[in-house]
């Protein structure tokens, strides 16, 4: 699928206008239109990306047509702390995450030697 066929998928759902999209990229109107007729065949990286964020569709997608239109999102609901009655569940300021991979350990000799500091 051509770059003129990607934007014009983008644009009809819902219905944005030459104009609109313009005002997103900061370009001219002719410059949309050249896009859509496709004179222009490619489209700066700056203007690409502001397009792809005012359309809410993937960047890659409609640079290369490769991928998904819309991005998708994964909702991650986060597990409720437990909290005492002392406390409540909003003073937590942390939350718990999942193990991503290895953590560097180091020893001793690599953590120096620790002393008290003297006044």
């Amino acid at each position: 699928m051509e770059l003129k066929k990607r934007l014009k998928l983008a644009m009809s759902a819902p219905t944005v206008t030459n104009k609109d999209l313009a005002q997103a990229c900061k370009v001219s109107a002719p410059s949309v239109s050249d896009w859509l007729s496709g004179k222009t065949k490619s489209i700066e990286a700056s203007n690409l990306l502001a397009a792809a964020k005012f359309l809410n569709v993937s960047a890659n997608w409609l640079a290369t047509g490769v991928g998904q239109m819309r991005p998708t999102y994964q909702i991650r609901i986060e597990p409720q702390l437990p909290h005492s009655v002392h406390e409540p569940a909003a003073s937590y300021n942390v939350a718990p995450i999942e193990p991503r991979g290895k953590v560097p350990v180091i020893s001793w000799v690599q953590a120096g030697d620790w002393c008290d500091a003297a006044d």
